[in-house]
């Protein structure tokens, strides 16, 4: 068993458990059902992600969020793999409600079909709105790599947007949420400040695994349920 079905399966028991959110750090893929180019089989449709978006919370940046001692009071929205949807439609919707996020980037896949491109991409990182992380080279999934394809995702592709961008990118998500300690050891070795994982059991206590592996909840199709929408 792959780790998409793994997790595929997690979701959907955890919609059966009705298990309730346990982060407030939110991860969304493609937000429109129909993408001119599926690079994500997690979609959300655009009028839920404004439902979603209108419920009454204290939106922040990840940052913000993470240094709160006031962890609950707020909520922060990432996205992943940067997909070209993020730029054509979650971006004029965020920016409209003035809502920060930060989007995490596959290094290898920019300008790729279905993904942001170089030029989309420095429009975002020049937004204060918005925080540009990264999300390693090519979306391979870590703990299945060998060392030289996790310093490839892991370092080369920090290197590699650090230089697209002419900036620091010093926050990590993990491909499809999966780590081990030597993971979480090299990326701190690798410069990030903080890096985040997937929510859901046994992930239920404020960043109970530290900076390097801090939960996020996915918000999509088969999810939905759980957020109400």
């Amino acid at each position: 068993m792959n780790a998409k079905t793994k997790a595929r399966i997690k979701r959907v028991l955890n919609i059966l458990w009705h298990i309730p959110p346990c982060s407030d750090i939110y991860m969304f893929h493609h937000v429109t059902l129909h993408p001119e180019v599926e690079c994500s089989s997690c979609k959300l449709d655009t009028e839920d992600f404004v439902h979603f978006l209108d419920k009454p919370r204290d939106y922040v940046s990840l940052d913000a969020l993470t240094e709160d001692k006031n962890y609950g009071r707020h909520a922060a929205i990432t996205f992943d793999d940067g997909l070209e949807d993020t730029f054509t439609i979650a971006y004029p919707i965020l920016r409209q409600r003035r809502i920060p996020f930060t989007v995490f980037v596959l290094s290898r896949m920019v300008g790729k079909p279905g993904y942001l491109t170089a030029e989309q991409l420095r429009k975002l990182a020049k937004d204060p709105l918005v925080t540009i992380g990264v999300h390693g080279s090519m979306h391979r999934i870590l703990t299945e790599c060998t060392p030289e394809q996790q310093a490839e995702e892991i370092f080369r592709s920090k290197q590699e947007l650090e230089a697209m961008l002419g900036k620091k990118c010093d926050l990590f998500a993990y491909s499809h949420g999966q780590y081990n300690l030597d993971i979480l050891q090299l990326t701190a070795f690798a410069g990030y400040r903080k890096a985040f994982a997937v929510a859901g059991r046994p992930y239920c206590e404020r960043f109970d695994k530290g900076p390097y592996a801090i939960p996020r909840e996915s918000v999509e199709e088969d999810t939905k349920i759980m957020f109400g929408l």
